[in-house]
């Protein structure tokens, strides 16, 4: 991290070096962006820790809903709903009360044509899965 920030700051010092007049250059470099830049840096250092420290434990996700919620989405993407059928338990006058059978032949077939070879777009539905499962809330 530390070769990056100073490959930016050269980066920068150069192209102000040489897009700038020479007394606008030295006065900005040192009265406003060196601080700048120094502050930006440290705060970005300390959040790093955190970062490192998260990284190192297990995520916790407390929404009891989460995996249900990833199903439902996994089930629209692959368009699978139909395949599914609710029928009324016999013998029970409860509306509530319901049985499911599937076709497992047609989700395998659907599942199996839907199948993308794009390791990145696959990792991509994942990553967002996840992340709509654990917002949902909020959409």
């Amino acid at each position: 991290m530390n070769k990056v920030a100073n490959v930016c700051i050269q980066f920068l010092k150069e192209f102000l070096f040489k897009k700038c007049p020479k007394n606008i250059y030295s006065r900005f470099w040192f009265s406003i962006l060196q601080d700048f830049i120094r502050t930006r840096y440290e705060i970005i250092i300390y959040k790093m820790e955190f970062f490192q420290e998260d990284l190192k434990n297990y995520s916790i996700n407390y929404n009891r809903y989460y995996i249900d919620n990833i199903t439902k989405i996994k089930i629209r993407r692959y368009d699978i709903d139909g395949i599914i059928i609710y029928k009324p338990v016999p013998d029970c006058n409860s509306q509530s009360h319901t049985s499911v059978s599937i076709d497992i032949t047609a989700v395998i077939n659907k599942f199996f044509r839907s199948i993308d070879p794009n390791l990145d777009k696959h990792n991509c539905e994942n990553v967002l899965d996840c992340l709509f499962s654990i917002y949902k809330i909020y959409f």
